[in-house]
């Protein structure tokens, strides 16, 4: 499934490419350094090392793999258009703090993944940037005359059901970690969608661009 949507992306490519310069207006602030949109092919980590955890927050072995990729990235991309914001840090390369990902289908954007970093608060102005994403999602909807956004609901993700937990953590530390993990995606998905008056479908939220055109199919 996600090489078949990856597919779709890439016949895309030339729309999705206009997204960045939309997102990088919704973001626009001092403490941002970019905004990058990609597509993937295969889904999973974005990290080039390949960990065993061993207990006390050390590893059994640590591989750098795969150079082409970022060092110590948390994502797991979910989806095949990827969307990343970095933070400034002086004196280094630019620190990659939020991951977002969406897939096309039929005349619908469906965004699957609003994903922060632990122990990196966004400042004061960018504390919405879910909602921010979001709103970037639907100005490019009505620019590209795609019939709907959606918003996957928190409990149609693996994700949410089986989070990343470290394995050398404890019974208690483990369920406090995945009830973090959950708050988090319930505040970045049900909040978000309800500011932004989405409605409610089996798995997603939902809106609907009032400017769609019916002029034919994104995806065959």
């Amino acid at each position: 499934m996600f090489l078949y949507r990856s597919v779709v992306a890439r016949a895309h490519s030339h729309t999705i490419q206009r997204l960045e310069p939309l997102l990088e207006q919704f973001f626009k602030h001092e403490w941002v350094a970019d905004v990058r949109v990609n597509l993937r092919f295969l889904p999973g980590a974005e990290d080039r090392e390949l960990k065993v955890p061993w207990a006390g927050n050390k590893y059994l072995l640590r591989l750098r793999l795969l150079p082409w990729r970022k060092q110590a990235c948390p994502a797991h991309w979910n989806a095949p258009v990827t969307v990343t914001v970095s933070k400034a840090n002086p004196g280094d390369t630019p620190k990659t703090v939020r991951y977002m990902s969406l897939f096309i289908r039929g005349d619908a954007l469906h965004i699957v993944q609003l994903q922060g970093v632990p122990l990196i608060e966004m400042p004061k102005g960018l504390r919405d940037w879910a909602e921010r994403f979001m709103r970037a999602c639907m100005e490019f909807a009505r620019q590209e005359n795609f019939r709907a956004v959606k918003l996957a609901r928190p409990d149609s993700l693996y994700s949410y059901h089986n989070p990343s937990i470290p394995r050398c953590l404890a019974p208690e530390e483990c369920m406090r970690a995945t009830a973090k993990i959950r708050a988090g995606f319930e505040k970045h998905h049900d909040s978000t969608a309800r500011t932004l008056g989405f409605s409610h479908e089996t798995d997603w939220f939902v809106w609907e661009n009032p400017d769609f055109r019916p002029l034919g199919k994104h995806e065959t």
